[in-house]
């Protein structure tokens, strides 16, 4: 991207985005949270109640099978942008962008401790996918950062999450 006179780079590097689980019900919101050493992707089935999903929160690859629950009640989807603040205060904060004709992408933005943006915004999620709701954002370690959100492709819904590292 050239912006002016500077050529800028992203300044979030998005690792491989994973599939978290198939026919979801992107009504009701993702939620995410940390729980010691594994990520808890919270969501609702397309047909039956809620599920709990545990990654590692390195390779975001699934730790034992989903654990059922009660689902939300389904809500307008959210348009708040999410932050985290990293360990060196250095932030990432992460939302939908787009329109209904082109589509809706997660965009990832990296900012300096002081308010400053550290590269250009990137998107993280594909592109052969439309994004429904807000994303979601969490630090694992302080370091690095699992962003999930939900989207419809191929006439389904999934949630997706892929981790995220300021360079």
């Amino acid at each position: 991207m050239h912006e002016g006179d500077v050529f800028t780079t992203a300044g979030v590097r998005a690792g491989e985005v994973r599939v978290v689980d198939s026919h979801v019900n992107p009504m009701v919101p993702v939620r995410l949270s940390v729980e010691g050493d594994e990520v808890a992707v919270r969501f609702a089935h397309s047909r039956n109640g809620g599920a709990v999903a545990h990654l590692d929160r390195t390779s975001l690859a699934p730790i034992g099978p989903e654990l059922p629950l009660s689902a939300e009640r389904p809500a307008a989807p959210s348009t708040e942008a999410a932050r985290v603040v990293l360990r060196d205060g250095r932030s990432i904060v992460c939302w939908k962008s787009g329109d209904f004709e082109r589509g809706y992408r997660v965009m990832a933005q990296a900012w300096t401790g002081g308010g400053q943006p550290i590269g250009a915004p990137v998107a993280i999620s594909p592109a052969d996918s439309d994004v429904f709701g807000a994303p979601q954002i969490v630090t694992v370690d302080g370091d690095h950062a699992i962003a999930a959100f939900a989207v419809v492709a191929d006439d389904h819904a999934e949630v997706r999450a892929v981790s995220l590292q300021v360079r």
